[in-house]
This record gives C-alpha cells, structure tokens and sequence, in this order.
C-alpha cells in the first residue's frame, strides 16, 4: 500500500490500459471528460456507479451526458439516486485486482486537472474478501440505467430551472496575521521591530504554486526570508548595527515560540543550511 497525492491520473490511467478482467469506476461525482481521459485505452469491461439525486442535477453536478458518455462506449451505467435511503460517498478505482481508494471524485478538480485543484489523497490495496463484499454490495444496491429510467431523469431533469453558479464568499484571506501582545513587542529606536519584520515574510505558498516545481528546489524568495534581508530592513531605520543581529535573533525565537507547526528558521540549500525564516511546506 502506497499513498499517492499528485498527478495520480497518469497512473491509474496506464493501469486501466492494461486490465483484462473488469474495471469498475466508482464516485459520487463524475464529469464525463475525465471519465473519457481515464478510459481512452480501456479493454477490459467496464462498470460506472455514480450518484444521481434531484439536489445534484439542480446544482449541476450530476448531468444526463455522463449516460450518454457510457452508453455510446458499451460501458454498465449504475446510479444511487432519490430512492436509496443510503448516499454513495466511495471513491474506488477498481482495476482487475488493484483498488484506488481515496477522497478523489471523478472530476477535474479532484483529478489535479483544473487551475486549483483539491487538496485530494488516494491510496491503493490489493483486492481481497472484504474489499470484494463492498464492491458487490455497491454493484447490488446500485440501480441498472436502463433506457426507461434514463427517459424518466431525463423528463424530471428538463423541468428543473437552469443551475446558476452560487457566489463565493469574500473571506479574510488564508495565512498567518499574528497579533504581538504588549509583551513580545520588540522596540528599537521606537520602532515595533516585530511587525516591521513581519510586513516582509511572503504569504504561504499555495498547493498550486508549489506543483509548478515538480520536485524541484522551490525558491527561498518564495515562502521565507534570508537573515540578510531581516538585517536590511533594520539597518533602513538607522537602528544600530551592534544590536541587530541581537533583535532578529529575539524575533526568531518569538515566532517559532508562537507557529512551532508553521514556521521554521532553516532551510536547506545546495552546499548547507541558510539561516532565515521560512514557511514549513
């Protein structure tokens, strides 16, 4: 068992290439473009079980071309719907005898596909006497699409108004303000050192920000502060050089002591370690 967390799709997608025995995909969530990609060299048979509510398709998330994507390629089309007292929450990719398991529905944003995607996570087992009971009982509790029940969403589907996107809440943004009490102030020349620091630390890099480097070093500019640029910033007003060092040291310890889980005052480089303030990422 392994835990997979970025660009899974190429995987799974060379596995189900090489099935011979069956592949059965299994979301509450899917769009049929990227069931198309993850089935574009499939042999095997395949079976899709999805979640088909009245809440979904009057969001949006459910629609009628998923069964129209499945049927024009051969593939079994099963739904959970209104009439199952039980929701379908399993996200399973099951191919042959290996199963991708996770939180990653079937979906641009939950495949790493679109701009920002989810924070998603899959793993993966060998297919054994538990594993197969679940599938079963999924594939038993879930309803066959036939040509009359497909008519039947299609004429409840056409009497629900347009979906309209909802609009998003304008939140604070994400990351770290903190507040310095009257006690961790740090003064020099009048000035509070402390925030003065602070205003130069770059926000916390994002998820997507940081899979455009691919394994590669990510910039310190990026998500931290060399000692140097501390002392720059201090040495601009006039506070004297023979205590500067003394209060980048003072704000260091203060902001590990307060974000021991966010912050850290080493970073790793080729040839050593650099000195700085830096976002754990």
């Amino acid at each position: 068992m392994y835990v997979i967390t970025g660009q899974y799709l190429p995987l799974i997608k060379e596995k189900v290439s090489q099935a011979t025995d069956s592949v059965y995909i299994i979301s509450p969530y899917i769009t049929d473009e990227v069931l198309h990609i993850l089935l574009m060299d499939v042999k095997a048979p395949v079976v899709v079980i999805s979640s088909w509510r009245k809440s979904e398709f009057a969001s949006g998330i459910a629609s009628l071309s998923l069964a129209n994507k499945c049927r024009e390629n051969d593939w079994e089309f099963r739904i959970f719907h209104d009439g199952h007292k039980r929701k379908l929450h399993s996200k399973m990719y099951v191919i042959d005898d290996k199963i991708f398991f996770g939180s990653a529905n079937l979906t641009n944003s939950g495949f790493q596909l679109s701009e920002h995607p989810n924070y998603e996570i899959l793993t993966s087992a060998d297919m054994n006497s538990n594993w197969k009971a679940h599938l079963d009982e999924l594939v038993s509790r879930s309803q066959l699409l036939d040509g009359v029940l497909y008519d039947f969403f299609a004429e409840k589907v056409g009497q629900l108004p347009h979906p309209e996107p909802s609009q998003q809440w304008k939140v604070p943004p994400v990351g770290l303000k903190p507040s310095f009490g009257e006690d961790e102030c740090i003064i020099a020349n009048d000035i509070d050192v402390t925030a003065l620091l602070w205003g130069i630390m770059p926000p916390k890099p994002t998820y997507a920000e940081l899979q455009l480097y691919k394994g590669e070093i990510v910039p310190l500019d990026l998500f931290g502060c060399r000692w140097g640029s501390f002392r720059r910033v201090l040495y601009q007003q006039s506070i004297s050089r023979d205590i500067v060092d003394d209060l980048i040291d003072e704000f260091y310890d203060l902001m590990i002591r307060k974000y021991p889980n966010d912050l850290s005052n080493s970073y790793r480089e080729p040839g050593g370690h650099t000195e700085c303030l830096v976002w754990k990422i």
